[in-house]
């Protein structure tokens, strides 16, 4: 190959400009080389500010840090240290000022983390969270949320440090966006993000982010009232954070279990629990939790008829109510959020001015180089132009984008919950437990939809002293499932109700022509329908009989005998060709102490078990595996049954709504 005498002009400058630059970084290897204990130093700064309990010491380091980050210009360890200043006024109380902390922090990490950048959003959106700013918390939650899902559809197991981190600070976001919603009584809504956090956590085998999500989900469950279901949570909550240390969130469910006893009529109990909360506030120095114990502890006494103690501890809720927020915080966060957003388009132009202030050190070298550069400056200052404009349209790019997936990640919350609020009504129609445990004290029920609502149902009545129950499985899943079942539902309690039928076979025959009628399906495209195995059970006779729509029965008699009685090949609805004949019926009489099994597809069909070679449980293993479970007791058959599951399936997706009801007759 041969080279003009231009190129070889222009090659001899490249040359020389890059000699020049070489001695100049040689130069420059030497100032880093001798900053390394500095670097270490920092370090170790860091490591002293996480292990450190007190948020004053904290804060102490944290300035220590900051001011040698600033010398050394470093805008990662700036951030870094800013930012645990801001923890640390955040964790005092002093909310005002760890606004503007995070806002700086949130200016240093958009040019240079994403990561970092959602973080900051969580904190801040979390601070006006505390301050009960419900729309500024939405907001900046919703810009962390849009950011780490970005960055979490790219992370594959296994896992490094950094996207655990990734990881588990997703799983942060939603859980603070949920208690966003649950004080402002969106339970549903609340409860769907609080899951979302719990995926996350158990993704990556976080017990503190566990207890946390946990915990959260039994402060709806309280706040609505099923406080069984709440203080399981709460006491689950607890035991994963007890042996961690994590006393602020045990400090609230504290409060959130007193208010459960004096509910059920436990006052004593009620205010040891309150006293405990505040003293534990106290010793840690929890001024939001010292708030929300003295107001507790204000109410109940007052309920109470303690009114001198109610006044003593409202004085006190009062006095941490106010140094928490008042209205020229507020005013100071409102200018802060301004200063946040106008500075955003100073950050190049600042940046850049502190680079050429700091490369000082280095202009006689560069300096020497520039002959060379000067011959190219033309082209070099075209592309620069080139390359700024196309910078610009990818910042504007980028913004627009950021902004429509914020607005994706509240549309999806909104639809989640509008179908959340349908899995209220659909359990509604479900048998309630009271009821199940009134006709079979003894009974095992694992339910678990794949999406939000189902389309497997549990039913259950009883007529002329006759138990009549099932288990079904609708074509589909999530709503057009859902859809399906309501129409199930109606149509039995139609059969059983108004039409007198007992016998399962004349149940299964009436569905069939029902369903078919109902949607239509002479004259539609419609080939909906359902497979379910339905019994009746006369407790006086002790006779059961049962007919079944594909779906079979499984029996162990107190004697060890094992039925395996299979359903018709008939299907409930359907296009005219598929629904054939009348349906069977079978009787047994069997001896007190016997277990009686129906289910659906789903627990068989999952896939798992060796993550590189899933397959299918199998409906052979799942009924040898029921057979196991039949002699012990319902409460430990239903835990072992959710636990193999969970095992089984491992990393992959739940295929199909799940379904097992057992009876002990």
């Amino acid at each position: 190959m041969k080279y003009s005498n231009q190129e070889y002009q222009s090659y001899f400058f490249i040359g020389l400009v890059l000699l020049f630059l070489c001695i100049a970084l040689k130069a420059k290897g030497q100032i880093v080389q001798s900053d390394e204990e500095v670097f270490t130093e920092l370090a170790e700064l860091r490591r002293e500010i996480i292990t450190n309990p007190s948020p004053s010491d904290r804060l102490h380091v944290a300035w220590e840090g900051f001011r040698i980050a600033d010398s050394l210009n470093n805008d990662l360890f700036r951030a870094r240290f800013k930012e645990e200043i801001a923890n640390s006024h955040r964790a005092i109380g002093n909310l005002d000022s760890a606004l503007v902390y995070y806002f700086d922090v949130a200016r240093i990490f958009q040019k240079i983390n994403p990561e970092g950048e959602a973080v900051t959003y969580n904190s801040i959106g979390l601070v006006y969270l505390v301050q009960e700013n419900f729309n500024l918390a939405k907001q900046y939650l919703f810009k962390a949320i849009s950011i780490h899902e970005r960055l979490i559809e790219s992370i594959n197991v296994p896992y490094d440090n950094i996207e655990l981190e990734t990881i588990r600070n997703g799983g942060s976001d939603y859980n603070n966006l949920g208690e966003v919603y649950r004080l402002q009584q969106q339970f549903d809504s609340a409860n769907i993000l609080f899951d979302s956090a719990l995926v996350n956590y158990q993704r990556i085998g976080d017990s503190l982010g566990q207890g946390y999500a946990l915990g959260n989900i039994g402060l709806v469950y309280a706040e609505q009232g099923e406080y069984t279901l709440a203080q399981t949570y709460l006491d689950s909550a607890t035991a994963l954070l007890e042996p961690l240390g994590d006393f602020y969130p045990i400090a609230v469910y504290l409060t959130y279990t007193a208010d459960i006893y004096e509910q059920t009529g436990r006052p004593a109990e009620a205010e040891k629990y309150l006293l405990e909360s505040l003293e534990i506030a106290t010793r840690l120095g929890l001024k939001e939790q010292i708030r929300d114990a003295a107001r507790g502890l204000s109410d109940f006494y007052r309920r109470q008829g303690g009114l001198a103690q109610a006044m003593e501890y409202q004085d006190l809720y009062y006095s941490y109510r106010d140094s928490l927020y008042n209205a020229e915080i507020a005013q100071q966060n409102a200018e802060a959020r301004a200063s946040y957003e106008i500075n955003l388009r100073e950050v190049e132009k600042v940046a850049l001015q502190r680079d050429k202030e700091n490369l000082t050190y280095l202009a006689a070298a560069i300096g020497l180089g520039l002959l060379g550069i000067a011959f190219f400056a033309v082209s070099l200052n075209r592309s620069r132009n080139a390359t700024k404009a196309a910078n610009y349209d990818l910042r504007q790019q980028k913004a627009l984008v950021d902004e429509k997936n914020v607005v994706i990640t509240q549309k999806n919350v909104e639809i989640t919950s509008s179908i959340a609020y349908a899995s209220r009504i659909q359990r509604a129609m479900l048998p309630s437990q009271e009821r199940l445990e009134q006709f079979f004290p003894e009974h095992v029920l694992f339910y678990q939809p794949r999406d939000i609502v189902s389309g497997d149902f549990y039913w259950m009545q009883e007529v002329q002293g006759k138990l009549i129950f099932t288990a079904a499985d609708c074509t589909g899943h999530g709503v057009p499932g859902a859809l399906m079942s309501m129409l199930g539902i109606s149509i039995l309690d139609d059969a059983v109700q108004e039409r007198g039928l007992t016998a399962p076979n004349e149940i299964l025959d009436y569905l069939n022509v029902e369903v078919y009628r109902r949607l239509q399906q002479e004259t539609t495209t419609v080939s909906d329908g359902m497979d379910l195995a339905l019994c009746c059970w006369d407790p006086a006779k002790r006779t059961l009989t049962f007919s079944g729509a594909k779906n079979p029965l499984l029996v162990l008699t107190a004697e060890g005998e094992q039925h395996y009685l299979k359903g018709d090949r008939l299907f409930i609805g359907g296009r005219a060709s598929q629904r054939g004949g009348n349906f069977t019926a079978h009787s047994l009489t069997l001896p007190e102490g016997s277990m009686l099994y129906l289910y659906s597809d789903g627990y068989q069909d999952q896939f798992g078990g060796n993550p590189a070679q899933p397959k299918k449980f199998m409906s052979s293993k799942f009924r040898s595996y029921l057979f196991e479970l039949a002699p012990l007791p319902a409460a430990e058959q239903e835990a072992q049954l959710a636990a193999t599951f969970a095992q089984w399936q491992g990393e992959q997706e739940q295929v199909d709504d799940v379904l097992v009801l057992g009876i002990r007759v």
